[in-house]
């Protein structure tokens, strides 16, 4: 049974998505060249490897392609911000029923918050209170 297709990013997707984020319009070579670079461990990536992630990124409409001369180069479509977006409404209706307020307790009970992120936290909810009362 093959798995089913996820409009998620996984860790290889997210990585490359990253170095196009962090520098723009590339082609295959240059991401692979800049993911080499980031890696501190023996094993490379792989040429033909990043090329088919990026075929994957694409059909996702994560990226677009434009062929040049051989080269295959790829511009995002999704800014970092609403990739993070689909991948939390996701994960808040799959783990929290669609519920912010499960989200947040959670966050809460599970994780150590230093007291000045709880302050910044508190800060925000005042200013957003603010803005839907105006």
């Amino acid at each position: 049974m093959s798995r089913t297709k996820s409009d998620f990013l996984t860790q290889s997707g997210r990585m490359i998505m990253d170095v196009l984020w962090r520098h723009g319009v590339l082609s295959v070579k240059e991401i692979t060249a800049f993911l080499n670079v980031d890696k501190n461990e023996d094993k490379q990536h792989v040429y033909t490897t990043i090329q088919t992630m990026c075929k994957i990124l694409t059909q996702k409409e994560y990226v677009s392609f434009e062929k040049k001369s051989r080269a295959f180069i790829y511009k995002v479509l999704i800014t970092k911000q609403d990739a993070r977006k689909t991948v939390l409404k996701s994960m808040l209706q799959q783990f929290f029923g669609g519920s912010s307020l499960s989200l947040a307790q959670h966050l809460l009970d599970e994780n150590e918050i230093d007291f000045d992120d709880l302050e910044n936290i508190k800060q925000d909810i005042i200013n957003k209170k603010n803005k839907v009362v105006k």
